[in-house]
Formats: C-alpha cells, sequence, structure tokens
C-alpha cells in the first residue's frame, strides 16, 4: 500500500520531470516536483493558513474565556468549541498539513537515498527514464549531504514560522497572573516551531543528500510565497 499510493507516485513523476528536461538534471528536477506537490496541496494550505489567521485574531477571546473559566474544565472547553464553531475554524488543520507531507518526505528520502539508476523496476509502463541522469546541481552532487542547502532551508523554515506568530499580539496580550496548562502548551509549540524545528532541519539536512534538503529549502520558500499571497488575500477582504 505505501510503495503504491506513496512512493511509486513520487518516484515516476521525478523521472517523468527528469525525462522532460534536456539535461536531465536532478536538481531542476527536484525543484519543478517541489513546486507541483505545492500546488497540489495548495488548496489544503490555503485552508490551513486561514485558520491559522483567524486563531491568532481571536486569541484574545480565548485568553478571556480561560481567565474567566479557569476553574471549571468542562465549560471552558464547551465555550473554546464554541468560539471555534462561531469562526468556522479548525485548531488543528495546521497539525494536517504537516502530518500529510510526513509520507511525501519519506516517499522522498528512499527515492534519494537509494542509486536512482537502480529503481527501473518501479517505473510505471509509459514512463521511459533517461538513460543518462545528471546529478550535479549548481557544483554539486545532490547524492550527498550539503551544508549550504540545509541552513538555508533551515533560515527560510525560521522566517516563515516567525511571521506566523506576531510579536505584537504577544507584546498586546496582558500579564496573566495564572498561567494555564493551555498557555505553556502553547508557548512551548511556539518556541518548537520558531526555533527547535529550523534547529532539526539543519542538522538531520547535513546527513541526507542534499536532493531532500533542496526539496526542504525550495519548499519552504515557496510556502513563504503562499503565505504572503493568502495574507494580502485577507487583508483585501477586511478592507
Amino acid at each position: 500500500m505505501w510503495t503504491t499510493f506513496f512512493y511509486e507516485p513520487i518516484y515516476n513523476a521525478f523521472i517523468f520531470i527528469l525525462s522532460l528536461l534536456p539535461n536531465h538534471n536532478v536538481g531542476v528536477a527536484v525543484i519543478l516536483l517541489t513546486l507541483v506537490i505545492k500546488i497540489i496541496l495548495y488548496p489544503l494550505y490555503q485552508k490551513s493558513f486561514y485558520s491559522q489567521q483567524i486563531l491568532n485574531k481571536i486569541n484574545p477571546e480565548i485568553r478571556e474565556i480561560q481567565e474567566k473559566y479557569k476553574d471549571s474544565r468542562e465549560e471552558l472547553g464547551r465555550k473554546t468549541l464554541e468560539i471555534y464553531r462561531k469562526y468556522k475554524v479548525n485548531p488543528f488543520s495546521s497539525l494536517f498539513i504537516i502530518i500529510l507531507q510526513i509520507p511525501i518526505f519519506i516517499a522522498l528520502y528512499q527515492v534519494f537515498s537509494h542509486n536512482i539508476h537502480d529503481l527501473s523496476q518501479n517505473l510505471y509502463s509509459f514512463i521511459e527514464k533517461p538513460e543518462k541522469i545528471n546529478e550535479f546541481f549548481l557544483g554539486h552532487d545532490l547524492t550527498k549531504p550539503f551544508w549550504f542547502f540545509a541552513l538555508a532551508a533551515a533560515y527560510v523554515q525560521h522566517i516563515q514560522a516567525k511571521g506566523n506568530f506576531p510579536k505584537k499580539e504577544e507584546e498586546a496580550a496582558p500579564v496573566k497572573k495564572d498561567v494555564t496548562f493551555a498557555d505553556e502548551l502553547a508557548k512551548n509549540m511556539r518556541v518548537q516551531i520558531v526555533y527547535f524545528l529550523p534547529l532539526f532541519i539543519a542538522v538531520i539536512g547535513l546527513t541526507l543528500p542534499s536532493a531532500i534538503t533542496l526539496y526542504f529549502l525550495v519548499s519552504n520558500i515557496f510556502s513563504l510565497l503562499q503565505e504572503l499571497h493568502i495574507k494580502k488575500q485577507i487583508k483585501k477582504e477586511a478592507l
């Protein structure tokens, strides 16, 4: 099932794109494949990002409820769900898009962690594999780790995550005497997403084939551009 629904479609899409390129360059094929994946996932990503922006806006209401019903977990949960229904927002939508990308990453890892030339048995019958494959991109062998792609991917991830948690909202929030478990959990999640996740990408990226870190880099840049575009749409709708 894994091979049929994840590995083979991604591998065949990659080889198909590679076969269309004049020089059969792996780096260019990775970039184009990344863009295809991001475009396919864009409707889900757009919905997820809209939800995240709405959650940022309704944080003051959530804080008021947390303060008002801090002694009643049942009532707090009920009132919180009412706010989510009122604004038609799913607090877990951003997690869904992250989880969805995990199998894509694993499939890409399987493709590039092996010799691409030895994987012909996974090709669909209507796709022909190029006889010669150029694995060098910007003077680097994409089957080997490359520190620049790893650090660049981590940096863009940090910028993207930081933009999703505006400082203004945190500074404007009143200082609470009684910090709830939910507050602590949210704060820890922000720290991990803004700082730990980019660090993790940098560290693990130094050990992976640079074709994968190139995918991370292009994917993060494209996501950043998508978010800027969606933010402009939200501002227009607010006018």
